[in-house]
């Protein structure tokens, strides 16, 4: 069984940096917002630097299970291209 605990930007080689990440739910509410929140966590492909991640929670709060839309903003480090990426994440718990 696959068990992950935070949706994060997997950063092998450490080749982005992530600027920003935002996740929302359904209504368009951020629940999570990596300048409101200030939640960070090293993760087992980040190495012993700290990335955005979000743990399925609001206000402390574990939300519904469902899905929610993504937007992160990374920079390319090799060229210093900004791009946003946007997606889906499913929330099982």
């Amino acid at each position: 069984q696959l068990n992950n605990n935070t949706f994060h930007i997997v950063n092998e080689g450490d080749l982005v940096t992530v600027r920003e990440m935002r996740v929302f739910d359904r209504w368009g509410e951020a629940v999570y917002d990596s300048y409101r929140d200030k939640v960070s966590c090293v993760t087992p492909t980040s190495g012993t630097q700290p990335t955005y991640c979000w743990d399925g929670k609001y206000q402390g709060k574990l939300q519904p299970m469902g899905n929610y839309v993504y937007a992160i903003k990374i920079v390319i480090k090799a060229t210093g291209a900004e791009k946003l990426l946007k997606g889906n994440v499913a929330l099982i718990w």
